[in-house]
Formats: C-alpha cells, structure tokens, sequence
C-alpha cells in the first residue's frame, strides 16, 4: 500500500487538533499538571475518535493508547521547551 499525502491529511489534521486541545489545557491548567491526570483528559478527548486511512479505521484499543502517551507526551514537551525560551 502507498499512502499519499491526500489519504493521510485527513489524519494528521485531526491529531492537530487534538494536540491543540492538549496544549491549550497545559496552558489553562499549568505546565505542571500531574501527568497521570493530563493522560486521563487526552484519553477522554480522544475516547470517540475514530480516524481513517483510505477507509480503514486505524486506531484500535492498543493504539488508542499509544495515542494519548504520544499526544500527551508531544504537548507535555512543547510546553516544558516553551518555558524555556
């Protein structure tokens, strides 16, 4: 299978804002903000999603929760380097 960029955009627009939603909740609830409780929020934001590649669902339960490591993880460190800028 080849991916192109048209098949993947839908996606990667999506994680974009679900990242967005994650960083803005940082910026609302601090930097600080327990980890293991900021998980819980991204888990609950991404609990419905359902995102596609030329029609195949690609997030099942063990990559969902790859999901909610990674998005929190990226907002985490964008906001930990932000504060050091």
């Amino acid at each position: 299978m080849k991916l192109s960029y048209k098949s993947v955009l839908p996606f990667a627009i999506s994680l974009l804002s679900h990242l967005q939603k994650a960083v803005d909740e940082l910026k609302k609830k601090g930097v600080s903000l327990d980890e293991k409780q900021f998980s819980s929020f991204v888990k609950k934001q991404i609990s419905s999603w359902e995102p596609t590649i030329n029609g195949i669902k690609i997030l099942d339960d063990k990559t969902r929760s790859h999901a909610v490591l990674f998005i929190a993880g990226v907002a985490l460190n964008l906001m930990k380097g932000s504060k050091n800028e």
